[in-house]
């Protein structure tokens, strides 16, 4: 029995949250690890709800050391948070073909991938842990990084 669960295929799990509470329970899980490094796709869209939120989330990330590498749409406010980058532990480049209109944040962890819509209609959070599709994700994303301004 130990060698057929040895040769067995792991599935990836995946967790579905709705609601302001799943929201906020997504977000907590991109911040269950310290050091780290997150590459995320993040629209202006999605800082705007729950606007109280969003400075939380970026002062629990800095106590955690965690690191954002972000690739966002070009507008003012973006543009404004880039100059901050420094102190937030984040590296900001732009690329409206990507970002643009697209109201979903899109998170690279090393185990997996987090997808969180958030509006005042809607609020769902993704999370697939799965290390291979992290990977899959994070190169892709490299390969992004290396074209956005």
């Amino acid at each position: 029995l130990e060698e057929l669960q040895q040769t067995a295929l792991s599935s990836p799990k995946i967790e579905f949250y709705e609601g302001i509470e799943g929201f906020k329970t997504v977000v907590d899980i991109l911040l269950q690890e310290k050091n780290q490094v997150i590459y995320c796709y993040v629209p202006e869209s999605i800082l705007h709800f729950l606007p109280s939120f969003h400075p939380q989330f970026r002062r629990k990330r800095k106590e955690k050391n965690v690191f954002l590498k972000v690739i966002t749409e070009k507008t003012k406010t973006m543009k404004e948070l880039k100059k901050i980058d420094k102190e937030e532990l984040r590296e900001t480049k732009f690329n409206d073909k990507i970002i643009k209109e697209a109201g979903v944040a899109y998170y690279i962890l090393s185990e997996g991938i987090i997808i969180l819509k958030g509006n005042e209609k809607e609020q769902l959070g993704i999370y697939i842990k799965e290390k291979g599709i992290a990977k899959l994700h994070k190169n892709i994303f490299e390969e992004i990084w290396k074209i956005s301004k």
